[in-house]
């Protein structure tokens, strides 16, 4: 565990409290593509295929991707049984989140 993951964790959940992120891959490319999403987070025990796409779909329309956590971490901090993908619509947050994952 380094040295911010509690912290990107923390923040994770209170973004899902205040109803700032999109949950699994289906939600997350729906976002991505109406332009809402501003970081989508993977997990790093994603499948190939998954994270193949996500790559994709954020490459074509400019949204930052990052890889960090397995799906069993990211769930935890999410509240959720199993999570691979997250999506952050909230700018000020994505800027919150990239600095911590970035310091890691």
């Amino acid at each position: 565990m380094m040295k911010n993951d509690n912290k990107v964790g923390q923040l994770l959940g209170i973004a899902r409290k205040s109803g700032q992120i999109a949950l699994g891959s289906r939600e997350t490319l729906t976002k991505v593509r109406e332009g809402h999403c501003v970081l989508v987070i993977v997990a790093e025990d994603a499948g190939f295929r998954t994270k193949k796409m996500l790559t994709d779909k954020c490459t074509h329309y400019s949204v930052t991707f990052k890889i960090w956590g397995c799906s069993n971490e990211l769930a935890k901090y999410l509240g959720k049984s199993r999570v691979s993908v997250v999506g952050i619509n909230n700018k000020g947050m994505a800027n919150k989140l990239l600095s911590l994952l970035n310091d890691n």
